[in-house]
C-alpha cells in the first residue's frame, strides 16, 4: 500500500511531501553511515563527547597560571571598576609584569607573550607604556604587543577570527606563545549591541571564549561598574555567570588608594586583594614647554604597617617586588640555623645591586642609606627576613 491508498476523498494529497520526507530521511541515514551530518554539512565525524570514568580521573597538580591564584590560561576574566578608578592602568601593569616575567605583589607570574587590545583610550597607550618603561627601567624588547583598532565581536565572527590570526602572527614574531590577551573595554567590542540584552551579551562573550579556547590564552576583559557599584558590573546578570574570574576595583576618595579584590574565581579561592595607587611619571616637555606626564599603577598598602604603624611606602613595596623577582630567578636553598629550610634566598648585596639597576637608587653613600632605610622598614613590617649575608621574602608559600 502506498500513501495514496489511505487519502480520504476530498483531502489534500500529501503523498509527494510524505514520500519526499521519507526519501530525505533515507539519505540522511545513508550519509550518517559514511560520515557526520550537522546543520546540513557532511564531513568526517568529529572526535567529541568522550566519557572519562570516575576512577580514571586524577588531580591536576600543574596549573597554567599567568598570575598565580588570579589569572589562568584558557579562562575568560573580567576587570571591572568605575570610571577613572584605575582599571586601564592596572590592565597596563598586569600586561607589563606578565610580559617581563615580573612578580606582582609577591604572586608568581609566568612570563609569556601579551597582546593588549586597546579598543578604548588608544590615544594614551604610548605614554602609558613609556611611563612603565621609565618607572621600571626596562628598555629591552619584551613580548608585549598593542592592537589599536576596536574589533567587533557583536556583528559576526570575522573580527574574532582575524584577532586569533594576529595573535598567532605575534607569537611567530616574538618567539614566545601569547597567553594573555587584554580587551579594553567590553563596550567597545560590541558596537550596536546592548549590554543589558542577554542574547547580545552572550554573543560577544562567546567570541571572547572562542579566542581563549583557540589561542589557549587568558582573555581579560576590562569593563565598567553599573550605576549602583554594590550590584557589580554593568549589564545583564548573566555576565558574572559566564566569566571564570572577576577582579573588582574600589577607590577610596580621600586617600586615592585603589583596592583590587578577587570577587570571583570559578575553580579557586576568591577574596584575595591588594592595593595600589597611581604614580605620576614625567616623560618630557611638550612644544609649549609644559611637562608631559602619564600614570603607572604602583603597589601601596592600606592595613599592613611598617615600623611606625603607617603603611609601607610605595618604594619599599617596589623593592619587595624586585626581591621576589630575584628570588624566583636566582634564589637558592641555604643550610643555616637562622634560615627556614623551605626558604629560597639571595645575597643582600645582589638585591641592592638589582635595585640600583632598576633605578630605585643611584648608589654611593646616598644609595647605601636609602637601601638600609628600605631594608629596615621591610624587616620591621615583617615582609622580609635577613640572616647574615642572605635575605628572603616572608610570604605565604602558596603565592
Amino acid at each position: 500500500m502506498t500513501t495514496g491508498d489511505w487519502i480520504p476523498p476530498g483531502a489534500t494529497d500529501i503523498t509527494a511531501e510524505v514520500d519526499g520526507r521519507a526519501e530525505a530521511a533515507r539519505r540522511r541515514r545513508a550519509e550518517k553511515q559514511k560520515g557526520y551530518v550537522a546543520n546540513g554539512q557532511t564531513g568526517a565525524a568529529p572526535d567529541r563527547f568522550h566519557i572519562d570514568w570516575y576512577a580514571d580521573i586524577k588531580a591536576r597538580l600543574e596549573s597554567r597560571y599567568i598570575v598565580k591564584r588570579w589569572l589562568y590560561a584558557g579562562d575568560v576574566g573580567l576587570l571591572v571598576a568605575g570610571s577613572g578608578d584605575g582599571k586601564t592602568h592596572l590592565a597596563d601593569a598586569i600586561a607589563f609584569h606578565v610580559a617581563n616575567g615580573m612578580n606582582w605583589r609577591g604572586w608568581r607570574v609566568r612570563q609569556c607573550g601579551v597582546v593588549h587590545v586597546v579598543a578604548e583610550g588608544s590615544g594614551g597607550i604610548d605614554n602609558r607604556i613609556a611611563a612603565l618603561r621609565h618607572h621600571h627601567q626596562v628598555k629591552d624588547f619584551v613580548p608585549l604587543g598593542v592592537v589599536r583598532e576596536s574589533p567587533d565581536f557583536w556583528t559576526s565572527d570575522v573580527d574574532a577570527t582575524l584577532l586569533i590570526k594576529r595573535v598567532r602572527d605575534a607569537e611567530s614574531a616574538a618567539g614566545r606563545k601569547v597567553e594573555l590577551i587584554i580587551i579594553d573595554t567590553l563596550n567597545r567590542v560590541m558596537p550596536g549591541g546592548d549590554e543589558n540584552d542577554p542574547a547580545d551579551l552572550g554573543r560577544v562573550l562567546a567570541r571572547c571564549a572562542r579566542v581563549a579556547r583557540e589561542t589557549g590564552a587568558c582573555v581579560l576583559v576590562v569593563h565598567h561598574l553599573g550605576k549602583d557599584p554594590g550590584k557589580g558590573a554593568r549589564g545583564h546578570s548573566s555576565l558574572r555567570g559566564f566569566i571564570d574570574t572577576e577582579i573588582t576595583l574600589t577607590r577610596d576618595k580621600a586617600s586615592k588608594i585603589i583596592t583590587a579584590k578577587l570577587t570571583k574565581q570559578r575553580d579557586g579561592e576568591d577574596g584575595l586583594e591588594f592595593a595600589f595607587r597611581l604614580h605620576v611619571v614625567e616623560l618630557g616637555i611638550d612644544q609649549d614647554g609644559d611637562p608631559v606626564t602619564a600614570c603607572v599603577a604602583v603597589p601601596t598598602e592600606v592595613s599592613a604597617p611598617g615600623a611606625s604603624g603607617k603603611p609601607l611606602p610605595a618604594e619599599c613595596l617596589t623593592a619587595l617586588d624586585y626581591l621576589n623577582d630575584l628570588v624566583a630567578d636566582h634564589g637558592q636553598a641555604v643550610s643555616a640555623s637562622g634560615i627556614p629550610s623551605q626558604a629560597r634566598v639571595v645575597k643582600v648585596d645582589e638585591w641592592r645591586e638589582h635595585l640600583k639597576r632598576r633605578g630605585l637608587h643611584e648608589g654611593g653613600e646616598a644609595g647605601k642609606k636609602w637601601f638600609q632605610r628600605t631594608r629596615n622598614r621591610l624587616i620591621a613590617g615583617k615582609r622580609i627576613a635577613v640572616d647574615g649575608d642572605f635575605v628572603w621574602p616572608v610570604k605565604e608559600a602558596s603565592k
